[in-house]
């Protein structure tokens, strides 16, 4: 059969199986678990700006940004038109967990009236350039200015953009420091992560994948099988390829429903695994069989484990099975793929 499958056709089907985007998914939301390089960087340059946030005095670098960069501004209003490249995207990625965080006002002491980011209006600077001027208080003035005795205390209340600002004045809390929260709780370049990229609903098959019994091979295409990413004929079909399932003689169109396992010959492997060892399959179509098994094959139990490695062997060797027959013209019954798939792997330890 390999005279019907010119090369081009054989390297497109390793092309575009999954997006990049579902593989750094979680391992729980049907991913691999891998982290792209472009959120781990943005998530460790705002770690250093929650740094500079906190005013870490253990910091050398929080120190000489606070001096030199920053001087009477914050990270919110400073100008960065002539700063070096770092210093810009260090300044652009602060505004991504800007609504990540919470200013909670105490004694006033810390946190600046223009600048810093207190009010819902925040900076006041942005949205009322006039207010220094129309209040008196300079551009570097902090909130103890317009405290008295644990109460707000603005100057020129006729004022329209001063009404504004005392419309939504945030609640005072007197007895305690300024204080800048992560609204997700502890800070962490994990929290960060799932702030700015908030995870999707688990998968109800993330537990059949791994296991102490599981070979990464044998998972990797029991994975693309669960999310219907194999290259089967159906999904690589054209006028130069035909669809019809090599396992079986041609009697139906290759897809993963019939694939695993409505084929004649998945069939009897099945068969074959359930006469020889305690391998319990529905066998009710792919989807519901993912469903079933993810009920009944959950937690660490010996049975489930080799259960679940099992499953996964299985499915490897079947679609090797079907790439023997179409790349290489070699074809084994369905007796020795199903041994092959029992005697792979440490499950077989078990079995």
């Amino acid at each position: 059969m390999n005279a019907s499958f010119p090369m081009e056709r054989i390297n497109g089907l390793w092309v575009g199986k999954v997006s990049w985007d579902h593989v750094c998914k979680s391992k729980e939301e049907g991913g691999l678990g891998l982290r792209r390089v472009l959120y781990m960087n943005q998530a460790l340059m705002l770690k250093n700006v929650w740094r500079l946030l906190q005013e870490d005095p253990n910091s050398i670098w929080v120190a000489w940004v606070l001096r030199y960069r920053l001087r009477r501004h914050t990270i919110w209003t400073v100008n960065t038109t002539t700063a070096s490249w770092c210093w810009k995207q260090l300044v652009k990625a602060s505004f991504l967990i800007k609504d990540g965080i919470e200013y909670r006002v105490g004694y006033g002491n810390r946190f600046r009236i223009w600048t810093d980011l207190w009010h819902p209006s925040s900076p006041l600077i942005h949205r009322f350039p006039r207010g220094p001027i129309l209040s008196g208080l300079p551009k570097d003035a902090r909130l103890l200015m317009v405290i008295r005795q644990g109460q707000w205390c603005w100057p020129s209340e006729t004022e329209t953009d001063i009404q504004q600002i005392m419309a939504a004045l945030p609640a005072l809390h007197p007895q305690q420091s300024d204080q800048i929260l992560w609204k997700q709780g502890m800070f962490s370049t994990q929290s960060v992560l799932q702030f700015l990229h908030p995870p999707s609903s688990p998968v109800i098959w993330h537990r059949l994948l791994g296991g102490k019994f599981g070979i990464p091979r044998h998972n990797f295409i029991l994975w693309l099988a669960f999310l219907e990413r194999l290259s089967t004929l159906d999904r690589i079909w054209s006028s130069s390829m035909g669809q019809q399932c090599v396992l079986c003689g041609g009697q139906q169109v290759e897809t993963h429903q019939h694939l695993f396992f409505r084929c004649s010959f998945t069939k009897r492997c099945l068969e074959f695994l359930k006469r020889n060892v305690r391998f319990n399959w529905l066998n009710m179509g792919w989807q519901i069989d993912i469903i079933w098994a993810s009920r009944w094959w959950r937690g660490r139990h010996l049975l489930n484990e080799a259960s679940r490695a099992l499953r996964a062997s299985i499915v490897y060797h079947v679609w090797s099975e079907r790439n023997s027959r179409i790349f290489s013209d070699t074809a084994s019954s369905a007796e020795a793929v199903a041994c092959r798939a029992l005697e792979e792997g440490s499950a077989s330890n078990y079995w």
